[in-house]
């Protein structure tokens, strides 16, 4: 039976607002520009929505004039405005008052309907405090499904804790939140962003209570997941002081919102986590002072995003761009800092220039390379042996969907999935070159055709220009070789080999259809060394 492997369709969107201005003005700075917030990947795609309600001179709610089946007037709501108070909350009779219009409680105090903002196309609020409640600012955080493809949903949030202890944020910064259809976790507290110390919180879309599946249809709305924020009544100066980390006289509130594809995946847990990682403070979006997220379209603009100081690079192709590399660790991406740069191709060609004559290779200052959705191809010094010709990526590297029309050489873990090398070299091309470092390196879905290339080969593990060679594991499954010489995969090295195999079609390889791995003859002393687990073997003829 073949193995599947899930493959995630992911959308990001990023707000970064600066928030309520302490016993002044609220100013959180909000977009849903796509140029700027968003990035996609396939037909995942979001927007992140921020709403309040509309009130009159008086302070009261503006109502729609529409009336819901309950019998109940929704009020007008409008993006969120800044320049709004954040004072010590004042309770009319000292009491707590609910707005029973808003769907919180019915006459017997249980809650009864959820009124429907039909103006943004969004459900209504949770339980929303009485307009006799005063300096409680409305903050509606909505997610909107703008792709083609159902979506799971999380948002995070992160509070500005300052000064103020961890056991007694609570007591000063008040948030009313939709528990009822959100699941909400506290990630960790004294958190350090940018300089200052937050709350970091995260919120996953459960969806409707009577079919809580969290799932987000194209088109739809979440319901809000923040609604209000508040500083409790008895707040005094020095709970103003503490609050503000940084003394910029704002309370400051990060949100960032994340979906992934529903396709594949059981629960909205299970996919966010596979597309970003489960929720810690090791996986927050603001992790080592935020992840670089940049879509760019010009080959100026993507050289700077992937060299960023950042532990993690997203970059999001809007066109075609060409990177500069060079010999051995010159030009390197990310920074010492970078443990993984993702680059979403979305379709598009990234070239490969070769700067010199030597031995060009793609470096990454030891992160993770993970290309997606991507063409990739070289230029330049491209010609003569494989160290010049083929794209050398000397680190870690992961392709997903990615075509090649030339050959790769890996010289450190590799992990290639539904990708296609065919390279029309002139003659004696191997599709993919493998230099004994101890890695493994995993195919799926995979198809190398190299019969344009005269005498075109499969994959080889070969310990030239390695000092010390040490074995490799190669696991190859669900892939088809298409090849004139040698056999899929050939063996060189003192250090042998560990080859796992399942499913493959070998059937194309025009010198060798039966076994899968021959072991070069110059290596026969070593074959020993080579186990193949799924298909046979043979000494080089």
């Amino acid at each position: 039976m073949k193995k599947t492997k899930k493959v995630v369709l992911i959308a990001l969107s990023y707000v970064l607002a600066i928030g309520l201005a302490i016993g002044g003005t609220v100013a959180w700075l909000t977009s849903t520009d796509e140029d700027v917030n968003v990035m996609t990947l396939g037909k995942v795609k979001i927007d992140q929505l921020e709403y309040e309600r509309v009130v009159d001179e008086d302070g009261k709610w503006v109502s729609t004039g529409k009336v819901d089946k309950y019998g109940y007037t929704a009020d007008k709501v409008q993006e969120y405005t800044q320049a709004k108070p954040l004072l010590p909350a004042v309770f009319k009779d000292g009491d707590i008052k609910w707005d029973d219009r808003n769907g919180s409680q019915d006459a017997s105090g249980a809650t009864s309907h959820q009124q429907s903002w039909g103006e943004i196309g969004a459900p209504g609020s949770n339980q929303l405090f009485d307009d006799s409640v005063r300096n409680v600012q409305d903050k509606f955080v909505f997610v909107k499904n703008t792709g083609k493809s159902d979506a799971y949903v999380r948002t995070w949030f992160a509070f500005e804790q300052g000064g103020v202890a961890a056991e007694d944020f609570s007591d000063v910064i008040m948030t009313n939140t939709n528990a009822d259809h959100w699941s909400w976790e506290t990630v960790a507290t004294d958190v350090e962003i940018d300089g200052n110390t937050y709350v970091v919180k995260c919120a996953t879309y459960l969806g409707p209570k009577s079919n809580p599946t969290g799932i987000l249809a194209p088109d739809a709305t979440t319901y809000a997941s923040l609604l209000q924020v508040y500083m409790r009544p008895e707040a005094t100066n020095e709970d103003v002081d503490a609050i503000d980390g940084n003394a910029n006289g704002t309370y400051d509130i990060l949100v960032f919102s994340q979906a992934v594809q529903t396709d594949g995946f059981d629960a909205a847990e299970e996919a966010l986590d596979a597309a970003f990682g489960d929720a810690s403070v090791a996986t927050h979006p603001w992790a080592d002072g935020h992840v670089a997220l940049s879509s760019v379209d010009t080959s100026e603009d993507f050289a700077a995003a992937v060299t960023a100081d950042k532990k993690t690079i997203v970059v999001n192709l809007e066109g075609d761009v060409t990177y500069d590399v060079a010999a051995w660790d010159k030009n390197a991406m990310g920074s010492e800092n970078t443990e993984t740069i993702v680059i979403n191709g979305n379709g598009h060609t990234i070239t490969f220039n070769q700067k010199d004559s030597d031995w060009n290779n793609v470096t990454t200052n030891g992160a993770k390379l993970v290309i997606n959705n991507a063409n990739i191809t070289s230029s330049g010094y491209n010609n003569g042996p494989w160290n010049r010709h083929d794209l050398n990526f000397a680190c870690d590297v992961e392709l997903n969907n990615v075509k090649s029309d030339k050959a790769i050489a890996l010289k450190a873990a590799g992990t290639l999935n539904n990708v296609i090398i065919n390279d029309a070299n002139t003659s004696d091309t191997y599709a993919l070159w493998i230099q004994p470092n101890g890695q493994t390196v995993t195919l799926t879905g995979c198809t190398i055709d190299m019969l344009d290339c005269t005498d075109g080969r499969g994959i080889k593990i070969d310990e030239q220009y390695v000092d010390a060679p040490e074995k490799v594991t190669l696991v190859v499954n669900d892939t088809t070789f298409k090849t004139e010489e040698k056999s899929a995969i050939l063996v060189k090295s003192v250090a042998g080999a560990d080859v796992i195999i399942n499913n493959v079609d070998i059937s194309g390889v025009v010198a060798d259809s039966t076994n899968a791995v021959w072991v070069d003859e110059a290596s026969a002393a070593y074959a020993d060394l080579v186990t193949v687990t799924g298909a046979t073997k043979i000494v080089e003829p």
